[in-house]
């Protein structure tokens, strides 16, 4: 009876134990959570595609649809993400951020865990350390796609390694991981690589355990329409809608059609890939290096295989954007994990990795134009000058819809799909046709500033200078970053009427230089 209760005894301990060990984990993470996002937070500007993300879900909660009423090609499921996070109300701006960073902790907590069944509770920790370090410096800071769909992918990751590498039951872990990566592929579908990689450990796993040419392919049937569905679901939702043939062509057909970029265009993101990436892969390099001197063992398969399927997933994708290389981000974490939990260099390597992200990106608190006070000004002056009519922002933050609770005359709201060359061939509409259809509306306000990357798309362009050199005075020069401007052009007193002369082409009436 004496051993009996010493055993339980040591058991309660062990567990609480075990408890404040993750306590204290825990808090470390969010600590570097808050440190490394906290100067985006109250940043309206973080990234262009998370103000339209944004400005979508509020559309979507006003009873607007999705590559109907507003055009995007990305799937349904990251839209639904941000109507949700609308849904909630309160600065959007704020919550945003902190439903991003409430994701990007629950991955490094995943990283942990994941990290922790094959090294020291340490280096587990300063795995996670260094995914949430190294986030915000490739665009990660606010709420880019895979800040979200990490989570799901690193979730299904651990579900995958207890089947294969620790002989855990396959069954209820093969169908939830696919649940995952089947919600991760309607945010983003390069998804679909990685989580073909855990199905095939997933096969492995179960002919292992059975050894059953039926077994397997009932499980393959299984995975397949598990991770189907939710696809199947938004496509069924659109055809009772009547719109399946718009989201068909929106997330699929475009995306084949649209101008191909330069080479400049495509790499321009190499050296703010270089400046962040170049010594966390060499410590990943070196992990790996390091796992398979121990042999071909599962580790080593789970860890190469799944690092090789994310690289798949990213090559996919001919466009070598920073925040592209975010879902390379989580696989490199959990491998560095190897070298990272070294006693003598773990630690280290981890400041190596940790110090340049954290010195330079992190925290930063001021935006494109200023602060957020700044942003707010000219949302109230935009606001302000409308009038009742409808706003055109025909490059400069979308954000500006949301901030001055603006109408939009076009699905086009997304600058970059009226503005660029690269969208001039992938939309369902003309873009000069639509952009003539926009000022025929006689929009109260256009917004114009300066592109930095990407070719304009000269013709929309031309047609917007003529009718602001007609119709349109710049009413509002707001200072934005490098010395450039954001024009608010105001509509003139008076009906419409002709106009004398034509514009200078120097881009936008001289108000934008190349």
């Amino acid at each position: 009876m004496d051993a009996q209760v010493g055993v339980i005894g040591h058991s309660l301990k062990s567990g609480a134990e075990r408890h404040s060990s993750f306590a204290k984990v825990l808090l470390i993470l969010i600590a570097v959570t808050l440190f490394t996002r906290v100067g985006e937070i109250n940043n309206p500007l973080t990234h262009v595609d998370d103000q339209f993300y944004l400005f979508t879900g509020k559309a979507m909660l006003n009873g607007e649809l999705p590559y109907v009423d507003v055009w995007d090609r990305k799937p349904i499921g990251l839209f639904l993400i941000y109507a949700g996070i609308a849904a909630l109300g309160g600065d959007s701006v704020i919550v945003y951020h902190l439903v991003g960073a409430a994701a990007a902790l629950a991955t490094a907590i995943a990283i942990y865990f994941l990290a922790r069944r094959f090294v020291s509770s340490a280096g587990a920790l300063r795995a996670g350390i260094v995914y949430l370090a190294i986030l915000p410096t490739m665009g990660g800071g606010g709420g880019q796609s895979p800040v979200f769909y990490n989570l799901l992918i690193g979730i299904a990751a651990l579900l995958a390694f207890d089947s294969f590498v620790r002989g855990k039951s396959v069954w209820p872990r093969a169908i939830a991981a696919m649940a995952l990566v089947g919600i991760a592929i309607q945010i983003k579908p390069t998804t679909l690589f990685e989580g073909a990689f855990f199905a095939l450990l997933f096969l492995v796993a179960q002919w292992r355990a059975e050894k059953t040419f039926a077994g397997v392919a009932a499980l393959a049937v299984a995975m397949a329409l598990t991770a189907g569905a939710p696809t199947a679901i938004a496509f069924a939702a659109y055809g009772i809608l009547g719109h399946a043939d718009a989201m068909w062509f929106a997330t699929v057909v475009s995306i084949f059609m649209r101008t191909p970029l330069t080479w400049a265009e495509r790499v321009g993101d190499f050296p703010q890939m270089a400046l962040y990436l170049t010594v966390p892969a060499l410590v990943t390099l070196s992990a790996l290096a390091t796992q398979f001197a121990r042999g071909a063992r599962p580790v080593t398969i789970f860890l190469a295989g799944w690092a090789l399927a994310a690289i798949v997933g990213f090559l996919s994708v001919p466009n070598f954007f920073n925040h592209y290389t975010l879902p390379l981000i989580l696989p490199m974490s959990v491998i560095m994990a190897i070298a990272l939990a070294d006693k003598r260099e773990g630690l280290i390597l981890a400041t190596m990795v940790a110090a340049v992200p954290i010195l330079i990106e992190a925290p930063n608190p001021y935006g494109i134009l200023h602060n957020r006070e700044g942003f707010d000004r000219t949302a109230a002056l935009v606001r302000k000058e409308l009038d009742g009519r409808c706003l055109y922002v025909f490059y400069g933050p979308t954000q500006l819809y949301t901030a001055a609770n603006a109408c939009h005359l076009s699905p086009y709201v997304f600058p970059d799909h009226l503005e660029t060359e690269v969208e001039s061939t992938a939309l369902p509409v003309v873009p000069e046709a639509e952009v003539e259809r926009i000022f025929a509306q006689r929009p109260g306000v256009v917004v114009t500033g300066h592109r930095k990357f990407l070719a304009r798309n000269n013709r929309t362009t031309a047609i917007v200078e003529r009718h602001l050199w007609c119709d349109y005075e710049v009413k509002h020069r707001i200072p934005a970053s490098r010395g450039k401007t954001l024009d608010i052009w105001t509509l003139k007193p008076g009906p419409k009427g002709g106009c004398i002369g034509t514009p200078t082409p120097l881009g936008l009436i001289q108000s934008v230089s190349n």
